[in-house]
């Protein structure tokens, strides 16, 4: 199959409140989406040529909540090898969909096609299945069975964060407290019932990803509950379920295998890996070991945790925190990760050890912003890449008072789209939407960029 990329801003979204609007609404987005793109949007650095092909205009919209389809289909119109795509002034729709009480929603796509098969890309002097590009912008995935995913393999990936706001999706925990009243056997049926749970909630949640162009999944840590307590802790094959619990982490990893989601792990701020107190050290390597187990069972590639205190002498803080990686197993290792913090360590801080110990860097841009050094977020960005040798993760936020405000790291419900760095774009990589309007706000971060100019 000969593979074109197309770097043209192939989706953008409407949104309605009324039925008069629609279809000359989905005409104008088409227009602005396809014809006013620069004529230089069919690379010329291909490894292969194009044939003369159809490019077809795809719509899907659906009403109200339901977000049932009532058309994938549009006008098709032809365009020569690497040439400037034109509409037809032919007339997209000729039907509207049924009437819905939450106004109408939609997107408009475009494909390139030959003989019914999409076309996709290979630039000169890329190698390996991840730089295979897909026609689409980052979180573009068609509402209909017509069409794949439509995610450029080399764009944007946006992630998710442990939970959600309007779905109910709920992931489920107990306390030492209540389990420790409980007698072993009863402690232990309750916590199998609650890891079973949690591991369907997975499912659930690795679901409503695929389903809405959220690339990515961050587990929450205690998807096994209380796992590593240190007065009521257990091992998965000391729960009755245990096997039962397993096979099901394991079918959530072949979705994401499936689906070519990723998951990943933040642990909870009490993993200090380079904290003077041998016990804290100690409690983190088993909570990072935990971790470490379910994300081999969901195909996790990242375990991402802080640089953790400074104890008066950055240097030797840093040194203690390379020392200490002796005590991580190989699982861990190969996924863990650092991150920049808004109070003590920043990118150019860790650089260094991200170099030293070949642990990659997420850089949180956000946490940057309100913790600088000398690095712009462009050189940043930029040496944080050269730490990856597989796909990119940052964090992104938004100050929920402004960057002028008393707090800026206090987190926003959702991004201000300013605040994405443009030097992200058409970039590779996984961004974490550290948001607190969890779904709602990273969809709306993905319509927002497919509108930004």
């Amino acid at each position: 199959m000969t593979k074109v990329r197309d770097n043209a801003r192939m989706h953008t979204e409407f949104n309605s409140k009324g039925t008069n609007d629609v279809v000359d609404g989905l005409v104008q987005l088409a227009r602005q989406t396809l014809v006013d793109a620069s004529p230089g949007d069919h690379r010329a650095d291909l490894a292969d040529s194009l044939p003369d092909h159809s490019c077809q205009l795809w719509v899907c919209v659906w009403a109200g909540d339901q977000k049932k389809t009532a058309l994938a289909r549009g006008i098709a119109f032809r365009h020569q090898s690497r040439g400037k795509c034109d509409l037809h002034s032919d007339s997209i729709w000729n039907a509207e969909p049924a009437a819905g009480g939450g106004g109408y929603s939609g997107r408009v796509g475009h494909d390139h096609l030959d003989d019914g098969r999409r076309l996709e890309a290979l630039p000169l002097g890329s190698r390996g299945p991840s730089a295979v590009f897909c026609l689409g912008v980052a979180g573009d995935r068609a509402a209909t069975e017509h069409h794949g995913d439509e995610l450029g393999e080399a764009m944007i990936r946006l992630g998710l964060c442990c939970m959600f706001r309007d779905q109910p999706i709920k992931f489920v925990t107990t306390t030492a407290t209540a389990i420790n009243k409980m007698k072993r056997p009863d402690a232990l049926a309750k916590l199998s019932r609650l890891c079973l749970e949690n591991a369907d909630a997975l499912l659930v949640a690795l679901q409503y990803c695929a389903d809405n162009s959220i690339g990515c999944f961050r587990v929450n840590s205690q998807i096994l509950p209380i796992k590593t307590h240190p007065a009521c802790g257990y091992s998965v094959g000391d729960l009755p379920d245990g096997d039962e619990i397993v096979r099901r982490f394991k079918e959530c990893g072949t979705f994401v295998t499936k689906h070519k989601l990723r998951t990943c792990f933040h642990p909870d701020q009490f993993v200090v890996m380079n904290s003077p107190r041998l016990d804290v050290v100690e409690k983190s390597v088993q909570e990072l070991e935990y971790q470490a187990e379910v994300a081999e069972w969901i195909g996790a590639d990242v375990i991402n945790i802080h640089g953790g205190g400074a104890y008066g002498d950055k240097p030797k803080a840093l040194a203690d925190f390379a020392r200490n990686l002796d005590r991580l197993s190989s699982s861990v290792r190969s996924r863990l990760t650092i991150e920049n913090d808004d109070k003590t360590y920043t990118p150019a801080d860790l650089l260094p050890l991200c170099k030293a110990t070949g642990i990659p860097l997420v850089y949180d841009v956000h946490h940057h912003r309100c913790h600088p050094d000398d690095l712009s977020v462009e050189q940043a960005t930029k040496k944080a890449l050269a730490t990856w040798d597989r796909e990119p993760m940052f964090h992104l936020s938004s100050p929920i008072e402004g960057w002028d405000g008393p707090k800026p790291e206090r987190h926003h419900d959702f991004i201000d789209v300013n605040d994405f760095p443009d030097c992200w774009r058409r970039k590779k990589i996984t961004v974490e939407v550290e948001a607190k309007a969890k779904e709602v706000a990273v969809e709306k971060l993905a319509m927002d960029l497919g509108n930004k100019k």
